[in-house]
């Protein structure tokens, strides 16, 4: 993948002829963002209501960036590692989901849930637990040999402030990611640093986890999600769309499909509070190692009814 960042070439793309694919809508913080085709569909442009500018040939092996002066490569960076690289990715065949995962027992355990829904936090006490971290926010995932390998991805956790301050061992002095923005107050912990909790190499995935926000009265639980539950919770979750084609889309569906039927997915109803997400990866932790307990005692009885 090469990309360019000097944008001497960039007034190139400004002639040639474009259709607008996508307009988002406004996000919380007022932010939004338009995508063209470019030329048919030799490129997609990508301009954020900041100014960042982004060109993505089809193939997906070449990304050009411009942005104005108000904007730092730090602000350039978090795009081509989010949004971008996802796109991007997606183009080469890959299937990228909105989780987070770790790895736990040789095995992928992916977690999803929205945007502020604890993805990032709940992984980054995992790592504080000693176990390392696949990936934060962007689950790229390779089929292979009959399964699905998470890839890993940044060694970075980002977290917000107020999750920093209640992740007990967690300096709450972490760099931020764009140290000049005043808006922008998002940190990152180095996963190739003190704890040295970043997993280099993919790993099968085998779980995904979800989580429900309840309310005091009512008891934590864990329960299994059916296939075409589990098919529209990941289908919730895809990084591209709805910035995909037609024939992608369906490449896509049927590798979720796959995913339903093959992957766990269980939800977990718990009360959400920021200092004791200490027991919601234990419960995690418990309720995995039952599941792959349960797989292998099945494996050995149909083997044996084999033999």
């Amino acid at each position: 993948l090469q990309i360019d960042l000097d944008g001497d070439d960039y007034n190139r793309f400004e002639t040639l002829p474009k259709e607008l694919w996508y307009a988002s809508r406004k996000d919380r913080y007022g932010n939004f963002a338009h995508v063209w085709k470019l030329a048919g569909d030799a490129f997609y442009r990508f301009r954020y209501s900041d100014g960042a500018d982004f060109v993505i040939d089809r193939s997906g092996s070449r990304i050009w960036a411009s942005w104005p002066p108000t904007l730092t490569e730090e602000d350039i960076f978090t795009y081509l590692t989010g949004h971008i690289l996802a796109f991007t990715l997606g183009l080469r065949g890959y299937l990228c989901l909105h989780a987070s995962a770790v790895a736990v027992d040789d095995r992928a355990v992916a977690l999803i849930a929205p945007g502020g829904g604890g993805k990032s936090t709940t992984a980054a006490v995992f790592a504080r637990l000693g176990y390392t971290v696949i990936t934060d926010d962007i689950l790229v995932l390779a089929p292979r040999d009959d399964a699905y390998w998470a890839q890993p991805g940044y060694p970075r956790i980002n977290l917000w402030p107020a999750s920093i301050s209640a992740l007990i061992g967690i300096s709450e002095d972490l760099p931020r990611i764009v140290p000049q923005s005043a808006s922008y107050t998002k940190r990152y912990l180095d996963l190739t640093r003190g704890w040295s909790r970043f997993q280099q190499k993919p790993l099968q995935l085998a779980a995904f986890y979800t989580g429900e926000s309840i309310p005091p009265s009512r008891q934590p639980s864990i329960t299994g999600v059916s296939a075409k539950n589990a098919m529209m919770v990941l289908a919730s979750q895809l990084y591209r769309f709805p910035l995909i084609g037609r024939a992608d889309l369906k490449k896509e569906f049927e590798h979720l499909a796959n995913l339903a039927t093959r992957i766990p997915l269980r939800s977990i109803a718990f009360h959400r509070k920021l200092r004791r997400i200490d027991v919601l990866c234990q419960t995690i932790l418990d309720d995995f190692r039952e599941l792959q307990r349960s797989k292998s005692e099945s494996i050995a009885v149909v083997d044996e009814a084999v033999i």
